[in-house]
């Protein structure tokens, strides 16, 4: 669950959120920790996750599903199903397909 301000500088402005897996709750106005890293670092890796069901799904027609993990529990829950490329790996690629481009 994304947390937010009541008295907002910026709409929607992202204050904490509480993990909806573990409760563990980030606030990147306080020196918390978690693995060695602040919780300022650990905000910005909430990954959320938010769509609308379609047709036949198994989460109700046309409900509105949402979940905000931090990556701690999203790595324990997905990780050996996920893909990870490392970044360098991503920007050759990227390169490469600029130079397709410029070519056609």
């Amino acid at each position: 669950m994304i947390l937010k301000r009541r008295e907002i500088t910026i709409p929607g402005e992202m204050t904490a959120f509480e993990c909806d897996v573990c409760r563990r709750r980030y606030d990147p106005t306080t020196k918390n920790t978690y693995d060695g890293l602040q919780d300022s670092i650990e905000v910005n890796e909430v990954h959320a996750i938010s769509f609308e069901a379609g047709y036949g799904s198994v989460f109700g027609d046309g409900n509105t599903v949402e979940c905000e993990v931090c990556q701690h529990c999203l790595k324990r829950l997905l990780g050996d199903y996920m893909r990870v490329q490392e970044r360098e790996t991503v920007d050759e690629k990227k390169d490469q397909d600029v130079v397709k481009e410029e070519k056609n």
